[in-house]
């Protein structure tokens, strides 16, 4: 066991389904011939923040404190940002489990931060009178605390690019990088079509696509609409798709009515 300088939040996503994840990403995207190089646990550095608010009012010549709160907040000393959807995991989970110590065998490296940690409570002090429109004098940082995050980084080859793909290993999204759609040639278009066009309920779905941009224009009902709609199908190369269905739907009624 590897001793933490500071407590880990446990990650829910393991390794094995963040590479799943980006697999499918990148078949869906059409790049079949990508492949992960490399996945490394990134521990990021974020801090705990608890503070109390106050407010006053004047009562009989003395200031007194009519109202007060105490919260808990998670600061990214790296976008210097409160991050509200992080802090709710301590709001829904007061008592938290926590590590202090990381598994063997689990290769990980660690982000911090060069902010000290007055900068820090005193950035987080305008952020928060920022959201909660209170003045800072009246926000009181009591606590700082380091804890680690965690996130997947994978080294993602696909076509002549190589990028690294961040996915926070709490909730699974991807935070940073990102993975193109694969433009298609026309010939392998068709043979894709060809193939999906075996399946009967694929017709249809093609056959309706079709109809709602057809009926748009002819009835020239939202007419931006219908042009966006077809410039999506250019611009992901279906309209190669559409020409080639289209012509396998003119044959087979020329076939129909020799055979009536």
């Amino acid at each position: 066991m590897s001793k933490l300088s500071a407590q880990l939040i446990p990650f829910k996503i393991t390794k094995e389904e963040a590479e799943q994840s980006i697999r499918n990403e990148l078949t869906a995207k059409k790049w079949f011939d990508g492949k992960i190089e490399k996945t490394t646990l990134l521990l990021k550095a974020f801090y705990l923040i608890d503070f109390d608010l106050f407010d006053t009012e004047n009562r009989n010549g003395k200031e007194i404190v009519s109202r007060h709160s105490f919260e808990r907040l998670v600061f990214n000393p790296f976008l210097r940002e409160i991050d509200w959807q992080k802090s709710k995991l301590f709001a829904e989970q007061p008592a938290l489990e926590l590590l202090s110590e990381m598994e063997e065998g689990i290769e990980f490296k660690v982000a911090r931060s060069l902010l000290a940690t007055k900068q820090i409570a005193k950035i987080a002090s305008i952020a928060i009178s920022k959201e909660k429109s209170i003045p800072l004098e009246k926000i009181i940082i009591s606590s700082t605390k380091p804890f680690y995050f965690p996130f997947w980084v994978l080294v993602v080859s696909f076509g002549q690019q190589k990028k690294e793909i961040e996915i926070d290993a709490l909730d699974g999204n991807i935070t940073k990088g990102s993975i193109p759609v694969r433009e298609q040639p026309a010939a392998e278009l068709a043979k894709e079509t060809i193939t999906e066009l075996k399946e009967p309920k694929n017709w249809l779905s093609y056959s309706k696509e079709l109809l709602i941009a057809a009926l748009m224009l002819l009835k020239r009902i939202q007419l931006k609409k219908a042009f966006k709609l077809l410039w999506f199908s250019l611009l992901y190369k279906r309209f190669f798709q559409y020409l080639l269905m289209f012509l396998l739907l003119v044959l087979l009624f020329f076939l129909i009515l020799r055979v009536l």
